[in-house]
């Protein structure tokens, strides 16, 4: 029985976790939003300050958090079909929407911080992140810059040479 048990742990995939030099380099974000909504004001003020809390550990730079006005929704309804006005119901909703934003964060911290984040958000919380990406341009967008750009020839060496006028009020700057 262990020697059955030993070779199904060994058919185990175990992740390499060595690093490769043809590894890409790691995405850089410039900025990151997180915008998330509730219904309890309460709940997001606690989630807000789990956050602060997650980047102070991870020495993350918080740019805002912004409070936003709730958005009110309202429906009236009646009781059924053929009810009169008199037999209606008040639907109501308010909510509270949030936005928190960081920047200057690389890749690898950005997976690790929204992973964990997303994992531990409250019930009744719904996120959206939006994000800046530092990216390189495109080898075709890169060539066709190459080739508006002038020739070293093409340049000049020189600077043009100053007017009389321009001579004068330098002379003037330079007497005060």
């Amino acid at each position: 029985m262990l020697g059955l048990l030993y070779t199904s742990r060994k058919k185990l995939y175990r992740p390499s976790f060595e690093q490769n030099s043809s590894t890409e380099p790691d995405r850089l974000f410039t900025r990151i939003k997180m915008e998330y909504r509730g219904h309890d004001q309460k709940v997001l003020k606690s989630y807000t300050t789990f956050l602060k809390a997650v980047c102070k550990h991870l020495e993350l730079d918080v740019v805002s958090v912004m409070v936003f006005p709730y958005a009110w929704w309202i429906q009236n309804t009646l009781r059924a079909k053929f009810a009169k006005k008199k037999n209606q119901l008040h639907y109501e909703t308010r909510t509270h929407i949030r936005q928190f934003t960081i920047q200057n964060i690389t890749g690898s911290t950005a997976s690790t911080f929204l992973e964990y984040i997303q994992r531990n958000i409250p019930e009744g919380i719904a996120m959206k992140v939006t994000y800046d990406e530092l990216a390189a341009l495109p080898p075709t967008i890169q060539s066709k810059i190459h080739s508006l750009q002038p020739s070293d020839n093409s340049i000049p060496t020189k600077t043009a040479n100053a007017t009389e006028k321009e001579k004068f009020a330098i002379q003037e700057k330079g007497d005060l």
